[in-house]
């Protein structure tokens, strides 16, 4: 018996919501040597939604985005996106990993300006987005620095800006926020929010900050620990932006820690 009252909760309707891309992910399965990973996984994520994915470390979150962006291959399953089947999101989404991934013989800018380097073939308008982006995030004056002349967290700040600067329809995001310290993960929450909802961008972050993944997302999807499975979602109807101190928000997180927490007594 579960020990909170979920009747207000509203189940996720993607009917209901903007027609467009969606991912969709069915019956994916991966393993190491024997061990599985997750397996027959379902996930759909409509367009324009952002959509938190929370679950114990380790659980698979990371291998997960790995298999879906082609850095590993599936066992088994279908991707699709916008109803179309394909091997992997590689040429759909953007990704931004835990590691900032930064290229140490590159300032700060030209990094953030690799996408538009790649993808458009030069880097007048890209740079142009970039340094506004650097504005928002609190990196302006730092353009021109390597990114062992700053700190973790402004390295961090650097790589979420690179992967915005592409363009793509779908982002994956891998805890973008986590090295950052207190005050500036709740500036960059709301900046991440805000250019969200500006592009409409449809977003798939991994966290593992309860009261984040409740102010950010349309959609919080609880995972179980290894071999990962879909515990619950939950779709939050509350206007943006929101407030730690609104009473939803802390019935939501009732909800998700008391989940979270009789998942990890099961196994042990």
């Amino acid at each position: 018996m579960r020990p909170f009252d979920k009747s207000f909760l509203t189940p996720t309707c993607p009917a209901q919501r903007e027609v467009g891309n969606i991912l969709k992910v069915t019956q994916l399965s991966k393993s190491f040597t024997g061990l599985s990973v997750f397996k027959n996984l379902n996930l759909e994520v409509p367009n324009g939604v952002f959509c938190a994915l929370i679950g114990p470390s380790g659980c698979g979150k990371s291998t997960f985005f790995d298999v879906l962006m082609g850095v590993l291959p599936m066992d088994s399953g279908e991707i699709s996106w916008g109803g179309r089947s394909v091997n992997d999101l590689k040429h759909i989404a953007a990704y931004m990993q835990q590691k900032d991934l930064l290229l140490p013989w590159f300032s700060l800018e030209e990094n953030a300006l690799l996408p538009a380097k790649i993808l458009k073939g030069q880097k007048k308008d890209g740079r142009k987005a970039v340094r506004d982006l650097f504005a928002r995030f609190g990196l302006s004056g730092f353009e021109n620095y390597l990114p062992h002349q700053v700190s973790g967290g402004m390295r961090q700040r650097a790589a979420l800006v690179r992967t915005l600067t592409f363009d793509r329809e779908l982002v994956l995001l891998d805890e973008p926020l986590s090295a950052l310290d207190a005050l500036t993960r709740s500036i960059l929450q709301e900046e991440l929010l805000n250019l969200q909802l500006e592009f409409g961008k449809t977003v798939l972050m991994i966290t593992h900050d309860v009261e984040e993944a409740l102010l950010l997302a349309d959609d919080v999807v609880i995972l179980s620990s290894s071999p990962m499975r879909l515990l619950e979602r939950i779709h939050i109807t509350s206007a943006k932006p929101r407030r730690p101190s609104d009473p939803e928000i802390g019935r939501y997180k009732e909800i998700v820690l008391s989940e979270l927490k009789r998942e990890l007594t099961v196994a042990q």
